[in-house]
């Protein structure tokens, strides 16, 4: 099971999926909207028979497999053409976020960029290497 702010990030993720309000996803896996705003917000952990149950039911809410919520992400390397890829992906959620209406391109907007300015920070740090991550002024 991820962290409460991974967890947080999932499930505002599988709402907007779902182009759920935070009101209507509450009310369909039978929680209060400000328990729920608690959690999307990394402010309320749950425990593990809580989070079990809450995790299957935001899931089916979203349909959307329970797995889009626990698994943990894998490392992999990143390919040469990362950057050009980044850039596709880039295009490709801008043009998802055209396609859809405004409130639920608001919220996809939100979901995904956590994960986008990551895999950047990622692609940025292995292609510039660590010492330049932290290169500053020379002291001598």
């Amino acid at each position: 099971m991820p962290g409460v702010a991974e967890l947080a990030r999932r499930v505002r993720a599988a709402r907007a999926y779902a182009g759920l309000s935070r009101g209507e996803l509450a009310e369909k896996i039978g929680m209060s909207e400000a328990t729920l705003k608690r959690v999307e917000l990394g402010e309320r952990g749950l425990g593990d028979l809580e989070a079990d149950t809450f995790v299957h039911r935001v899931a089916a809410a979203a349909n959307l497999p329970a797995e889009f919520l626990t698994a943990p992400f894998e490392r992999l390397a990143v390919p040469a053409d990362a950057g050009s890829q980044l850039d596709r992906l880039e295009r490709k959620v801008d043009a998802l976020l055209t396609a859809v209406a405004p409130e639920q391109a608001a919220a996809l907007g939100d979901a995904l960029a956590g994960p986008l300015e990551d895999l950047t920070r990622e692609h940025d740090q292995q292609r510039d290497g660590p010492a330049r991550a932290h290169s500053g002024p020379a002291s001598g």
